[in-house]
């Protein structure tokens, strides 16, 4: 068996074990009040996909500040399309990496080569990292306004603060050219040593135009605004949810709080069991186990999961529709260089 082989037998692995995981959870929850919850949210549903495509609107507008305006032709239309697709191609794959290599696809001559790469990294890198302030505020938050079990909440933090550490050594190598270096290491190998030279030049032009964003003020600070404004919306989905499916009479205040560390519970699941395609089975078991610790309803904590999942899987369709008909459509020419 090939490694590439193993690699798919272990993703099926996972994602039927994922699979087995909902599937007790449901039983052992009591399925007819798992549907009630569900029934429950109605129209909430849609207020649901909504602001999930509102996030991902502003996600968008993010990555287009990212890149560098005069090497590019490419619409805010464009970008938006190949983002949502890209997305659910990060969704449906393991380690979620194979949707910037779509982003690059659909893009690929309206965007300078090196620019949009260059992009894709700074994006992704800045998206963490704002990400990850994320989910330091959510156990920051509780235990400073709710009465919660501090060692669970405390246990979130030490794990979100365990995180930093391989984030700032990432953005210490970008800063010094991390792919310049890469491609040095890469152009030793006996295979590609014929294009070691072209490999040198592009990793070249790629860290340059990652050093350029950073100092780009303006297009910097505004490209970071969008990112917290996304993050702000997902934690507005999952209070909106909440609100709905918790039949315990917190308050909006709790509620919202709590929103903050579900989300950095899921984050950190996302994160860490990233090999699970999807990650079936584990944000729903990960909510459920956050709740019953924090001697919460775990069904309101399941139930919140799963409507988030359905979502995604109307965010799947509308954008495989989008990224089908951009790798169709003709592209224009990214502009001359000088």
């Amino acid at each position: 068996m090939t490694d590439s082989n193993g690699m798919k037998w272990l993703n099926r692995l996972f994602f039927v074990l994922g699979l087995g995981l909902f599937t007790a959870l449901i039983w052992k929850l009591d399925p007819n009040d798992v549907w009630k919850r569900l029934v429950s949210i109605g129209w909430f549903f849609l207020a649901s996909f909504g602001l999930h495509a509102i996030a991902l609107a502003v996600s968008t507008r993010a990555w287009q500040f990212v890149i560098h305006r005069e090497k590019s032709t490419a619409t805010y239309w464009d970008l938006f399309a190949a983002f949502w697709f890209g997305h659910v191609i990060n969704y449906l794959t393991p380690a979620s990496t194979l949707g910037e290599v779509s982003r690059f696809s659909i893009l690929k001559g309206k965007v300078e080569d090196h620019e949009l790469v260059a992009s894709l990294i700074s994006y992704n890198f800045f998206t963490f990292v704002t990400t990850q302030v994320f989910t330091l505020l959510g156990p920051i938050f509780a235990i400073l306004f709710l009465a919660l079990p501090s060692r669970i909440l405390w246990g979130l933090l030490g794990l979100a603060l365990l995180l930093l550490i391989p984030t700032v050594i990432l953005f210490v190598i970008l800063r010094m050219g991390a792919i310049s270096r890469l491609s040095l290491v890469v152009g030793r190998l006996p295979f590609l040593k014929k294009y070691k030279q072209t490999l040198s030049d592009k990793s070249a032009r790629i860290d340059q135009a990652i050093r350029d964003f950073m100092e780009r003020p303006r297009e910097f600070r505004h490209a970071i605004l969008w990112m917290v404004i996304a993050r702000l919306l997902d934690i507005v989905e999952v209070w909106m949810l909440l609100m709905v499916l918790m039949h315990e009479g917190k308050g909006p205040f709790f509620v919202l709080v709590l929103a903050f560390v579900s989300q950095t519970t899921t984050q950190l699941l996302n994160w860490i069991l990233s090999v699970v395609p999807g990650r079936v089975g584990i944000t729903e078991g990960g909510m459920t186990l956050l709740f019953k610790l924090l001697k919460l309803d775990p069904v309101a904590g399941f139930s919140m999961e799963v409507i988030r999942r359905l979502r995604m899987i109307l965010t799947v369709a509308v954008g495989l529709v989008l990224g089908l008909f951009l790798l169709k459509a003709p592209k224009k020419a990214p502009p001359a260089r000088d």
